[in-house]
């Protein structure tokens, strides 16, 4: 039996690892401008946004052509996520 060997896929450009460095930088502003929503980042700018991420995406590869380019959801606030495990079973 012969085993497939997928390679992993390339990194993503240049351009991508820009963009995502720029957003970091300016989330504060861009979470005051987007509050919680998807933004796309291409060139430095956002470029689409919204409440679904697929949309956003959709958008985004539209309206510039490029297929990879940063998406982050632009939470506003601090938030603090906690889950409580069920207990277990009483028998």
């Amino acid at each position: 039996m012969s085993s497939l060997h997928v390679p992993p896929p390339p990194p993503p450009p240049k351009e991508f690892w820009d963009d995502l460095d720029w957003a970091n930088t300016h989330m504060d502003e861009i979470s005051a401008a987007y509050p919680d929503q998807w933004v796309a980042i291409v060139d430095r700018h956002v470029v689409a946004s919204g409440p679904v991420l697929a949309d956003v995406e959709s958008r985004a590869m539209a309206l510039t052509g490029r297929i990879e380019f940063p998406v982050l959801f632009a939470e506003t606030g601090i938030r603090v996520y906690a889950h409580r495990p069920g207990l277990p079973d009483q028998d």
